[in-house]
């Protein structure tokens, strides 16, 4: 439960109910909310659709009357996840648990699809530690094809620009919004990113101190994308477990996808479109990739975006020859670990 100040249900709200959700009667995702503020931004489709229902900590919360009629202080108290191939989801591990067996605590995980229908799949495969906090979950059988976003790329954080917006989708549903700061080093080694809080009269948080929205139990697992430059999601963590992807969680992903025929890779989001491998410089490896599209695949190469990879696209590349500066606007490095939470969170989620 992200406890905003100024809870909207018609602009934070991801999903349409079957019904209203009350303290004694579930409500389940039926569609999707058009009038959602990151609708048509960020695409949450990928996702688990969590049914809403109450569960929740009593009492007061964080400075605001707390309401037990209201979502705003609900969770779900299910583990949320991500996939990362047709076949292959992210989900935290310590919310679901250190469990190996398939079978235990992972029913009923459903994906609601772009066309409003829902589809649960049946889990055969649980790798534990796959990075960090992580667990990667295997399906019997892939998701239908076109119905769900396929977060097979991910974020590298020492490539995000400061102010970059943060979609985060939390535990009842609830879409809210932060603004990237910085990835985090110690000896040269990533171990994070950290966000503040977007105090836009829309997403502030119930923390009067800063502006954070208010998370505690019931919220890790909760997905966090960031979108680039051609509109694609990226997935960038599940806060508050599992918030980073490391190189050494990328490679441990992909050795588990790879037999299915499946990776996953880093996005760099100031790499230039022309820069195609993303490694600071134009030059012929881009080159190669380019011709290899030429006239087959306009999904790579087409920087005017009239649907085909031809000459036009070509003068585009050679116009960026050469190197160009790839660093994002702020990288944090440090030799000593900082003892502020990487991720704003206060309490256990």
């Amino acid at each position: 439960m992200a406890i905003l100040k100024y809870y909207n249900s018609q602009v934070h709200d991801l999903y349409k109910y079957n019904r209203v959700a009350s303290t004694t009667q579930t409500a389940a995702p039926i569609g999707y909310n058009p009038d959602c503020q990151a609708y048509g931004i960020a695409d949450f489709s990928g996702c688990r659709a969590r049914n809403r229902h109450f569960c929740t900590l009593a009492g007061s919360a964080y400075g605001l009357e707390f309401d037990r009629e209201n979502v705003n202080f609900w969770n779900c108290c299910t583990y949320g996840g991500v996939l990362v191939s047709p076949k292959h989801m992210i989900v935290c591990q310590h919310f679901r648990g250190p469990r190996p067996d398939p079978n235990d605590n992972t029913g009923g995980i459903v994906l609601l699809g772009k066309s409003g229908l829902r589809h649960t799949v049946k889990v055969v495969g649980v790798t534990l530690s796959i990075g960090g906090d992580q667990t990667l979950l295997e399906f019997d059988q892939p998701v239908p094809e076109g119905e769900f976003y396929i977060y097979n790329k991910i974020a590298d954080a020492a490539y995000i620009p400061r102010g970059t917006p943060i979609w985060v989708q939390d535990s009842n549903g609830k879409i809210y919004k932060r603004l990237f700061k910085q990835a985090r080093f110690v000896d040269g080694k990533f171990i994070g990113w950290n966000s503040d809080p977007s105090l836009d009269g829309v997403n502030d948080g119930a923390y009067a101190t800063t502006g954070d929205p208010a998370v505690f139990v019931g919220d890790s697992g909760s997905p966090a994308f960031v979108v680039n430059d051609k509109g694609e999601t990226l997935l960038l963590g599940l806060m508050f477990g599992g918030s980073s992807f490391p190189q050494e969680t990328i490679d441990n992903i992909n050795e588990k996808l790879a037999p299915h025929g499946y990776s996953v890779s880093y996005d760099k989001m100031t790499a230039i479109p022309q820069d195609l491998n993303q490694d600071g410089v134009v030059d012929g490896e881009d080159l190669a990739i380019f011709m290899a599209s030429w006239g087959v695949n306009p999904e790579i190469g087409d920087f005017n975006g009239d649907g085909k990879v031809d000459a036009a696209d070509m003068a585009e590349l050679l116009a960026q020859w050469g190197s160009y500066d790839l660093s994002p606007n702020a990288v944090f490095n440090t030799t000593t670990v900082d003892p502020i939470d990487p991720n704003n969170t206060k309490g256990r989620a």
